[in-house]
């Protein structure tokens, strides 16, 4: 049995990430791939990650906020940042040479003047609002803006993109009322003469649920959640891989007696005997408070049962099933151990949630271990 040797860790698999870029290219036939690296990875660590996708034909790194961005620069890739900037972050995107969403005429002409003060011209690509109802101009309406943006001195407009609200369903009517807002778009401003080099409407969903969002015009995919396996429509012929295995250890394994109130308000009291373990890892490692013992562990390949509250620094899980258990030994939060699992999706679940936010939820407190070779 392993022994754990950090009370909390995240243990990331390269290799696979590795893989599922390489896929979600194949499905997209080939095309150039943004990296999105939202959220330190979406709590994978940029550090860690961000080279591997570089080294394996990553086009771009995409960011939301300026912080983001600049931490992506030393990796070597050219830096979009997706989200919307506040006036006050416009001067240092602009120096660093980020390329900068240009959400509204007003937004680009703030940048240019900026570019003009600073002598250079800055990168933009256009974001449109196909029905997110989000950020960017509204298609239908964006024809005169983007005209006049295209015309700014100091603007290099480079490409030009969109983002799917529902793109969780293979052929969604809605998608597909985006998609055709945004190709007319794209018709009326070729008439004006304002082509682009970069074309982009999906993400990782969209590339499975709108494949022909990967043919021409379009030229660009983003790839976000699915390079880390947790992104995948149900059906495909090749799911993508998980990347991650969350680990812990046991610090405390006590013989209880029935009637033992666990963890704080007693919301669990133990109907019989039972052998529990304290597990070294809480809600300030990204555990749900509210999870309960629909919510597993794994210890010596046996699912146990999350008991009682969990806390900020534990939570306690029955060991009646493992009555060899013994202090040290290895915590598995999801991931593979033996022949079982627990998934991410599980513990979405008890967090009311999806699992794009229970795997940011691993927080900084969480290590990073980065491993090559198959662990899931």
């Amino acid at each position: 049995m392993n022994s754990c040797d950090m009370r909390c860790t995240m243990v990331v698999d390269l290799d696979t990430i590795a893989w599922n870029m390489n896929e979600l290219r194949r499905r997209a036939g080939g095309l150039r791939l943004l990296a999105v690296q939202k959220a330190n990875a979406y709590g994978l660590g940029v550090g860690g990650v961000a080279p591997l996708l570089r080294d394996n034909g990553a086009a771009f790194f995409g960011a939301a906020t300026l912080p983001e961005a600049l931490e992506l620069l030393p990796f070597g890739l050219p830096v979009m940042m997706l989200g919307g900037p506040f006036p006050g972050e416009i001067p240092a995107a602009v120096e660093a040479g980020i390329i900068l969403p240009a959400a509204g005429l007003e937004l680009a002409q703030m940048i240019d003047r900026e570019a003009a003060r600073q002598r250079r011209k800055a990168v933009v690509q256009i974001k449109i609002d196909s029905g997110m109802g989000r950020l960017g101009m509204i298609a239908e309406e964006a024809v005169e803006e983007i005209v006049r943006i295209a015309g700014l001195e100091h603007l290099d407009v480079t490409g030009i993109y969109s983002h799917f609200s529902s793109a969780t369903e293979v052929d969604h009517p809605y998608c597909r009322l985006q998609k055709e807002r945004f190709l007319n778009l794209l018709a009326q401003l070729r008439e004006r003469g304002i082509v682009f080099r970069n074309i982009h409407m999906c993400a990782s969903n969209g590339i499975a649920c709108m494949p022909e969002c990967c043919q021409p015009p379009f030229n660009l995919i983003r790839g976000g959640l699915g390079m880390y396996g947790y992104c995948d429509i149900p059906g495909m012929e090749r799911p993508l891989r998980p990347v991650v295995t969350i680990k812990s250890g046991l610090v405390g394994v006590r013989r209880l007696k029935r009637g033992s109130c666990i963890g704080y308000n007693r919301t669990c009291t133990l109907t019989h005997d039972s052998l529990v373990g304290t597990v070294a890892m809480g809600y300030a490692n990204g555990l749900p408070v509210t999870a309960g013992p629909d919510a597993a562990m794994l210890v010596h390949g046996v699912r146990c049962p999350v008991i009682g509250r969990v806390s900020m620094d534990y939570c306690t899980v029955l060991l009646d099933e493992v009555p060899e258990a013994r202090i040290g030994d290895e915590v598995v939060c999801v991931g593979k151990q033996g022949e079982a699992v627990v998934t991410l999706s599980e513990w979405a679940a008890a967090r009311g949630t999806h699992e794009h936010e229970t795997l940011c939820a691993f927080g900084m407190r969480t290590a990073r271990k980065y491993i090559h070779g198959s662990i899931c």
